[in-house]
């Protein structure tokens, strides 16, 4: 998650600029905190738990991620935590 709101480009933009707004080159979406009870918290129960997760250094390193990305790139969820059933 990126600033408050969301957004999204679906335009030809390069890998630079898609890197400068959306935090990886291949992404065109980001989710705003503001936003997100109302698009993924719609989907998922979010609580901090899922997206305050502290992450290991070796799983860090198995699934070679940085770990000061996962605060805005990952959600970490269990079955119980899907609402659409």
């Amino acid at each position: 998650m990126l600033g408050a709101r969301s957004e999204s480009d679906f335009s030809d933009l390069s890998d630079y600029e898609r890197a400068h707004r959306f935090g990886q080159k291949d992404h065109f979406r980001r989710f705003g905190t503001e936003d997100v009870n109302m698009t993924l918290g719609k989907i998922f129960n979010l609580n901090p738990r899922n997206y305050r997760l502290k992450v290991p250094d070796e799983v860090a390193a198995k699934h070679n991620f940085s770990k000061r990305e996962v605060y805005k790139t990952f959600f970490f969820f269990e079955k119980s935590d899907l609402l659409l059933r």
